[in-house]
């Protein structure tokens, strides 16, 4: 038995196929450590999920937002519980971007070919946003991740029918979802397909249905916590707290950035890629429910198709970052014109096409990595000052002790104190100073509060004392946090 173990791995790695996949992995991981512990603060939405764990692991006066969902500060307060802290949390996220960037290359060696999976891979690894993102302590990778093996799980378990597969599904999905809620959008990628590709004959799948079982026993516990803490349903609430907007506009014009390459060429391969799978479709209609090639083609357009459509016509806000979901299906489809390439100049010289994709893949990568070092070099002492705040007011004062601040995540995080944030009006404010008595008022630049609070320390000279300051410039002439102490007579 451990013999023919040993000889597996040996045959493993005489595949040279396999090291090269071995080989990008090891450049991912070593590029993603260059900027391991680079970000010298947490940014507001780092703060919101690390305060919330110190809330769970120490009873930090904080509570999570019904608008984020709960799983990256539950594991945060696990790994807090047993005496580990930010350092430990990077490691983790580094491990699901590695795991992510692994999925990748599996979801496209079983929807395309190998050749395939090891593009996106490639393009993956060095591409800016998920490198930038890595060295955040936020739930876009993770939740990348945990979709990406929902999706592997369900090909694997559903279409090539390894049936044990189809229960790690609906376990990865939740644990998705869990992540970050609009993940639930892959719930209709699959529901979609499977009708359009069968009716509802998947309806007579057991297995399938176990796996929704299994979806559903986590979740409801989940919703029935969700409604009783904040009297709102789950995802409906959510989803009512944005104001809902069509950014198509927006939308798409991130497309030229997040597919940089040179003479925008990736880009150029997207909408010929799309053309090509949409001509299939349209025309080969009626053999949806036979064509395995056209089957795959639909699980493409619509994993590209709904996240986009919701993000950009219903979510009210847009980031780059918010593609995450669809950016795999996205190089699928250059990966396979990029191929279809190949196939067209071999003819002429064999390995023509092959050196045109490297030379391609290598010159959009010193872009990629390039924009990225730039990012994240830039954004990397973001709120420091908000850090240095926090961390001052930890010290001198005590756990009973209160501020008012806008930021709360930064001072729950940082300074570990319950933060009432600024009234409307200063009637309000000189209210909450007689009820509550904080012992400091923080006035910032950056999370901005009502325009009365900004000379109420000057006019109040006798009630608020300043005792410390931080700037955004070395030469000290651009405050950016301001701490005052109040006084009470």
């Amino acid at each position: 038995m451990e013999s023919n173990y040993k000889e597996r791995i040996l045959e493993f790695f005489k595949n040279n196929f396999n090291l090269i996949i071995i080989a990008v992995l090891i450049f991912s991981f070593i590029i993603r450590l260059k900027y391991l512990i680079i970000n010298q603060a947490v940014w507001f939405d780092e703060a919101v999920y690390m305060g919330a764990a110190k809330a769970w692991a120490f009873g930090v006066p904080y509570q999570l937002h019904f608008v984020r969902a709960p799983l990256l500060p539950f594991i945060w307060t696990i790994f807090y519980k047993i005496g580990l802290g930010e350092f430990t949390f990077r490691i983790i996220i580094l491990l699901f971007s590695l795991a992510g960037l692994f999925l990748t290359y599996l979801i496209g060696k079983i929807l395309f070919n190998k050749y395939i999976g090891l593009i996106i891979l490639t393009i993956t690894s060095f591409h800016y946003l998920n490198l930038f993102y890595t060295a955040r302590l936020l739930t876009d990778i993770p939740s990348l991740t945990l979709w990406l093996a929902a999706i592997y799980f369900f090909w694997e378990g559903y279409i090539n029918k390894k049936y044990n597969y189809l229960y790690l599904m609906g376990f990865m999905f939740i644990l998705s979802v869990l992540m970050r809620f609009p993940s639930l959008i892959l719930g209709l990628v699959l529901l979609l397909y499977l009708l359009i590709t069968e009716g509802l004959k998947f309806i007579k799948n057991k297995r399938l249905w176990y796996s929704v079982g299994i979806f559903l026993i986590i979740f409801i516990p989940y919703a029935i916590w969700y409604y009783k803490t904040y009297t709102k349903i789950l995802i409906l609430g959510t989803s009512a707290f944005y104001s809902q907007k069509i950014l198509l506009k927006q939308s798409l014009s991130f497309m030229p950035t997040i597919l940089i390459s040179p003479l925008n060429l990736f880009l150029i391969a997207l909408l010929i890629g799309l053309i090509i799978i949409l001509f299939n479709l349209i025309l080969g209609y009626d053999l949806l429910r036979k064509d395995e090639e056209l089957k795959k083609q639909l699980f493409i357009i619509l994993w590209i198709l709904l996240p986009f459509s919701y993000f950009a016509f219903y979510s009210g806000y847009v980031e780059d970052r918010y593609f995450f979901y669809i950016f795999p299906a996205i190089f699928m489809i250059i990966g396979d014109v990029l191929l279809k390439l190949n196939n067209i100049l071999k003819k002429y010289y064999k390995f023509l096409g092959v050196i045109l994709i490297i030379f391609l893949i290598c010159l959009t990568g010193y872009k990629q990595i390039t924009y990225a070092d730039q990012l994240i070099k830039i954004k990397a002492d973001s709120y420091i000052q908000f850090k240095q705040a926090g961390e001052w007011i930890k010290e001198n004062s005590n756990k009973n002790d209160s501020i008012v601040a806008s930021g709360e995540p930064f001072f729950a995080y940082y300074a570990e104190r319950k933060t009432h944030n600024y009234p409307g009006t200063e009637e309000e404010f000189l209210h909450l100073l007689q009820e509550k008595k904080p012992k400091y008022m923080v006035l910032s630049a950056t999370e901005s509060s009502s325009q009365w609070t900004y000379p109420w320390p000057q006019n109040n000279s006798d009630k608020a004392i300043p005792v410390q300051a931080y700037f955004f410039d070395k030469e000290k002439t651009k405050p950016a946090v301001i701490v005052y102490q109040l006084i009470y007579s």
